[in-house]
């Protein structure tokens, strides 16, 4: 990104770089690995990115350490992500530019490197905000089995807890995650923060014609623009369980599914779903966002079956759509087939205000659907249960929009971060005031974990191939 330094491994004292350089202070970005703004990587590195382009336009100084972004940052490839290891050089080279900062800030996939990062910055008087995006309970039981899910469980948990016990701050992106981090990892968050300039092109201000539209959904379509569409949009990977769409949409329904994947197989896999006759268009590629702004207001629902979102950027994207509400619902032609619901009347295609949405009962997206007023949470692999959502969905008249939820902006967290005193030495609580007896406890395991993690990479569990 634009305005990042990589650092050097040299240092003074904390602030003292952003005092001289007229920056109103220097913040640390330590993460695994660098996200994009094209969809390639999840929401979660996209508002991180969002939070840092604030905060840099805010004059602060920004540097990152992370996989590819600064030359001391010593990685492995394994078969979910590029990990960064602990290494004495990587170590020595996050000591450097932890000297010249006054915040560290952490969002990403969680390694060994990044809470020894914290213990750094605790030792150093350095304040540190933690933001966790990304399930790892989830990783982990998508990627892995057996044995090999066990000890990459436990890897990824005594990562987390070590990491969120040294932050001073600790903040994720939904409700719902931060009820599983709590009860599941003994993880007490502060809050829950959204970056709200990230969603800036899916505000219903934004103005787009009629004609724009009507395209965009003979497009997703496949010519048949007359039946009710459905749309997907985002990474195509096997967490995202993109083949539930497919299998158990109503057949009067067409699903197109927007994105692509990152080329280990499960991509080509969606890719061959292609077949407009049979309701299914499969657009292989990572649109902008004012493209996808359109293509939301041209379809009838939003559709996701992944049970892995920590908040689902994509519905909240769908819902802040408005539809024009000078386009009238096409109607259906007397040999169209109808829904094989006999309580249900003949639908319009399209709700009045915007986009529904009908999405798995799951993670993040608990968070974002309140009743029936943003759409439907269902099982997604309950045929039924699905399919008479769907319908429903189609039928919705009301203002759809993003459910109000209690959240705190990044950049204002930042700002009060920078004018803290000074973090406490010990650990934050876990569990009350008894945060010493299990953080004590499980740092050996950590320990042996990290040592076999950077000395045994043979001995790796290894991933299971997408698509299987």
């Amino acid at each position: 990104m634009a305005g990042f330094e990589t650092g050097t491994d040299g240092g003074r004292e904390g602030g003292r770089r952003g005092e001289n350089n007229g920056s109103k202070g220097s913040i640390l970005v330590l993460t695994n690995r660098i996200g994009t703004f094209s969809g390639h990587t999840g929401g979660g590195s996209a508002m991180r990115e969002k939070l840092c382009a604030a905060l840099i336009r805010e004059g602060y100084e920004l540097k990152m350490f992370a996989a590819g972004r600064h030359e001391s940052a010593d990685v492995v490839f394994t078969d979910y992500c590029p990990m960064m290891l602990p290494t004495w050089r990587a170590l020595k080279a996050i000591w450097g530019l932890l000297k010249e900062s006054n915040l560290v800030l952490v969002s990403g996939s969680y390694t060994p490197c990044i809470p020894l990062g914290l213990l750094m910055a605790k030792f150093l008087g350095i304040r540190s905000l933690v933001i966790f995006t990304t399930d790892s309970d989830q990783v982990v039981r998508t990627y892995y089995q057996g044995v090999e899910r066990l000890v990459w469980w436990y890897l990824y948990s005594w990562t987390d807890r070590l990491t969120a016990s040294l932050a001073t701050k600790v903040y994720t992106r939904s409700e719902e995650y931060q009820s599983k981090l709590r009860s599941l990892h003994g993880i007490e968050c502060d809050g829950v923060m959204v970056q709200s300039d990230q969603y800036g092109a899916f505000h219903a201000e934004q103005k787009d014609s009629d004609e724009e539209i009507r395209k965009a959904r003979d497009l997703l379509s496949g010519g048949n623009s007359i039946r009710p569409l459905m749309i997907y949009a985002g990474r195509w990977a096997a967490e995202k369980r993109i083949e539930l769409l497919v299998a158990n949409k109503p057949e009067d329904f067409v699903v197109a599914i927007v994105g692509n994947g990152d080329g280990s197989g499960a991509a080509d896999a969606i890719h061959a779903m292609h077949n407009p006759a049979q309701g299914v268009v499969c657009l292989r590629e990572f649109v902008s966002h004012d493209r996808l702004r359109v293509f939301y207001k041209a379809a009838d629902i939003h559709a996701s079956a992944s049970d892995f979102e920590s908040l689902g950027n994509s519905a909240h994207e769908s819902l802040l759509c408005g539809t024009p509400g000078n386009l009238p619902p096409p109607s259906l032609p007397s040999c169209f087939p109808r829904p094989s619901f006999p309580s249900l009347p003949v639908l319009v295609l399209r709700a009045l205000n915007s986009c529904t949405v009908v999405l798995q009962r799951a993670g993040g997206y608990i968070s974002q659907v309140e009743g029936e007023e943003q759409g439907f949470l269902v099982d997604w692999k309950n045929k039924q249960e699905v399919q008479q959502a769907l319908w429903k969905a189609l039928k919705l008249k009301n203002k759809v929009h993003p459910r109000q939820r209690k959240t705190e902006e990044g950049t204002d967290i930042v700002r009060r971060m920078l004018i803290m005193s000074c973090p406490p030495l010990l650990p934050r609580s876990l569990h009350g005031w008894q945060v010493l007896l299990p953080w004590t406890l499980r740092f050996p395991a950590f320990l042996a974990l990290t040592f076999s993690y950077v000395n045994l990479p043979d001995a790796w569990p290894r991933a299971i191939p997408q698509g299987k």
